[in-house]
C-alpha cells in the first residue's frame, strides 16, 4: 500500500513538474491568472495565483471600506484569465518591496485612509525552484525502483535488502518469502 501511494504521489509530482515547465516557458510571452474574489458590503478580499516573467506569484489582499455602497452587496467569483502584456503598475496593488534574492521576492503593503483600509502580501517564487521541488519525488521513485530491481537480480530480499544466497527460501531478517520461493 505504501509503495502504491508513493508511486501515485511521484506520478502526480511528475505531472506537476511538466506543467510547471510549460508555464515557465509560456510565462515569458503570456501571463496567466487564477483568482478567487469575495466582495461583501464593507470588505473585499482575493487570492491570486499568477504566472508571468519566469515566476509564480501568490497574492492575498484585503480591503475594508468604512463607507457603504463602495462594493456590490455580495459576490464570490473564480476567474481564469490570460493576456499578452503585463498589466501596468497602476492596475496592480502597490507593494512596498521588503525582500528579494535569486528570483524570490516578498512584498507587503498596508494602506489606510479615512474611508478605506487595505493590506496584502505577495510571494514570488521562480519557476526553476518549483520544477526542482516537484521533481524530487519522481527522482526518488526512479532510484528506489532501480535499487529494488538490482536487489532482485543479485539475490537480496526486496523488503529489507538482506543477502539471501544462504537462505533462498525465506529471509531470516524480516521473514519475507521471495517471489522465486513462492513460485516453486
Amino acid at each position: 500500500m505504501k509503495r502504491r501511494l508513493f508511486t501515485l504521489a511521484a506520478a502526480f509530482s511528475l505531472v506537476l513538474s511538466i506543467a510547471t515547465v510549460v508555464l515557465w516557458v509560456r510565462s515569458y510571452s503570456l501571463a496567466s491568472y487564477a483568482e478567487w474574489e469575495h466582495l461583501a458590503k464593507s470588505e473585499a478580499w482575493w487570492w491570486r495565483l499568477h504566472s508571468a516573467g519566469g515566476g509564480i506569484s501568490y497574492q492575498y489582499a484585503k480591503e475594508v471600506y468604512y463607507r457603504s455602497g463602495i462594493t456590490p452587496d455580495h459576490s464570490n467569483a473564480f476567474k481564469l484569465s490570460e493576456f499578452q502584456d503585463e498589466p501596468s503598475r497602476d492596475e496592480q496593488l502597490f507593494f512596498d518591496r521588503r525582500w528579494g534574492a535569486l528570483g524570490f521576492k516578498l512584498f507587503f503593503t498596508s494602506q489606510r485612509t479615512n474611508w478605506f483600509h487595505g493590506s496584502g502580501w505577495e510571494l514570488i517564487v521562480p519557476h526553476w525552484f518549483a520544477v526542482i521541488c516537484s521533481t524530487v519525488l519522481p527522482l526518488l521513485w526512479i532510484r528506489q525502483t532501480r535499487r529494488r530491481r538490482r536487489e532482485r537480480v543479485q539475490g537480496a530480499c526486496t523488503n529489507c535488502g538482506y543477502d539471501l544466497r544462504a537462505t533462498p527460501d525465506r529471509c531470516p531478517e524480516c521473514a519475507t518469502v521471495p517471489a522465486k520461493a513462492t513460485a516453486a
